[in-house]
């Protein structure tokens, strides 16, 4: 059989088959279409969130090389809290979210986001169990306050001192019997 008699033999099958299905499911070519539609939709948003997702990591990558040159010394709270802020102007909104925490008083945007560089490089000394944390962040604690007042490291005390971190959640702790303990003492026994 030839080709052209083989290529007409299909299309007359696939022509039939077509008008079979669509004769007794009616719309199933608009929801056919629809489904390929909405493919090619996802499609364009997965590869749309990929472009985002690898700026993000870009962006956290800086952000890691400016913390590791702030805690070496060879970058100024200054100017780390710079890079922070061009950093942060390319963030998707939903970036400024987590970072407009209630400020406190008086707090400019360049004293905010030198606490956020120093918040950051300390996250790093902490996950990389450094063993000058507490003098480089003593430095940086310092100089925050020589550049914008005595008042400026408020908040920070939490860091300064608990040095488990800025998040650890307090004395609570989970007892060997799976129960809440208070300070060593049972949960029914604390109140």
């Amino acid at each position: 059989m030839h080709s052209s008699v083989r290529l007409v033999l299909t299309a007359v099958y696939l022509y039939s088959l077509v008008a079979t299905v669509s004769y007794f499911h009616p719309g199933w070519l608009d929801a056919f279409r629809a489904e390929i539609n909405y493919f090619i939709e996802m499609r364009s948003q997965a590869q749309d969130l990929d472009e985002r997702l690898d700026a993000i990591l870009a962006r956290e990558k800086e952000k890691q090389e400016t913390a590791w040159e702030l805690i070496a010394g060879r970058l100024t709270l200054r100017e780390a809290g710079v890079r922070f802020r061009e950093l942060s102007e390319g963030e998707p909104a939903l970036g400024w979210v987590g970072f407009r925490r209630p400020p406190l008083p008086a707090q400019s945007e360049e004293e905010r986001h030198c606490r956020k560089a120093i918040e950051f490089a300390y996250a790093l000394m902490r996950d990389n169990q450094l063993a000058d944390t507490d003098q480089v962040f003593a430095r940086l604690k310092a100089e925050l306050e020589e550049q914008f007042g005595p008042d400026s490291s408020r908040g920070l005390a939490v860091m300064d001192r608990d040095r488990r971190g800025p998040w650890h959640p307090g004395p609570w702790r989970f007892g060997p019997g799976g129960g809440r303990r208070f300070g060593g003492r049972p949960w029914h026994s604390a109140h």
